[in-house]
This record gives structure tokens, C-alpha cells and sequence, in this order.
């Protein structure tokens, strides 16, 4: 039993296919970051100008 269960987690470590699953949801949690961080950044600069153009009207 517990040789079956080391042999899983070892085919598990070593397969390539679960190694790039693991690689894309990497890489789409650093974008999901990326654009959020981008957004907030836009967005401060976005209601500024917003109220500086009511503020003249």
C-alpha cells in the first residue's frame, strides 16, 4: 500500500504533462496580477482627471 502511494507521488513529481499544468496556472495567476495592478494604477489616475474635468465644468 504505502509502495503504491510512493509510486503515484513519484510518477506525480516526474510527469512532464502535470509539471506544465502547474507552469500555466503559474503564469495566469502573475497575469491576473499584472492586470489588476494595472488597473488600480489606471484607475487613481482615471478618477483624478474625472474630477479635475467636473471641477472646471
Amino acid at each position: 500500500m504505502a509502495n503504491q502511494l510512493s509510486d503515484k507521488i513519484a510518477d506525480f513529481i516526474f510527469n512532464e504533462e502535470a509539471l506544465t499544468v502547474v507552469e500555466y496556472v503559474v503564469a495566469a495567476s502573475l497575469l491576473v496580477a499584472a492586470v489588476t495592478a494595472v488597473f488600480f494604477a489606471l484607475n487613481v489616475g482615471l478618477v483624478d482627471k474625472f474630477n479635475s474635468s467636473m471641477n472646471k465644468v
